[in-house]
């Protein structure tokens, strides 16, 4: 009887406890690429069946949409991942942009809330991978059920200039896009050429 009761309790733990612990996190994909100089990882979307990665030298980058500082961009790189059978379309993007000049901070953020086209935003301080950040939330209601996230933190500020941002958009769910806003981290490699 006692080895039966061991037994019980063994397939209680793996049916009940293990699961739990194996699918914390199994709900996401982690995403880890480089891109020219710079290493992106976040947790997608846990039906994420697409990644792709994308490059520039310059603002031949950028849709019509995106309204670069005065200074112009010397280059950019972005991660995007997302499921393309979605019939909503919605994916997760994690750019980092890098300005010729230094640009005043302040200045791409009232860009960024100002030139923004829905009709419903809200705007949020916070934390991004250890940088203080700005959070958009946009739609066309407050009840949009396909809000837009948008985020921004800088990698190199300095007395409120920088050079090098981070810009993310996600179309994902308020649980998925929190879960990209704590995972994403992005790092710049220093090439070492022979």
């Amino acid at each position: 009887m006692a080895k039966f009761c061991i037994w019980i309790g063994i397939a209680l733990v793996v049916l009940f406890i293990l699961p739990s612990l194996v699918n914390a996190d199994a709900s996401s994909l982690q995403v880890n690429e480089t891109v020219k100089d710079f290493r992106i990882s976040f947790a997608a979307i846990n039906d994420t069946n697409m990644v792709a990665k994308f490059w520039s030298n310059g603002s031949a980058f950028f849709g019509s949409s995106f309204k670069a500082p005065a200074n112009e961009l010397a280059n950019g790189v972005a991660v995007m991942a997302g499921n393309d059978t979605d019939p909503y379309k919605r994916w997760g993007m994690v750019g980092v942009f890098v300005l010729k000049n230094p640009e005043n901070t302040s200045n791409i953020e009232k860009n960024a809330t100002e030139n923004n086209s829905n009709k419903y935003i809200r705007v949020f301080d916070r934390m991004i991978d250890g940088h203080k950040g700005l959070l958009l939330k946009a739609g066309n209601e407050s009840y949009d059920p396909l809000m837009t996230y948008m985020a921004m933190y800088w990698l190199d500020e300095v007395n409120g200039k920088a050079t090098k941002f981070v810009y993310v958009v996600s179309q994902w769910p308020d649980k998925e896009t929190e879960r990209l806003l704590n995972t994403i981290h992005v790092e710049e490699i220093k090439q070492i050429l022979d």
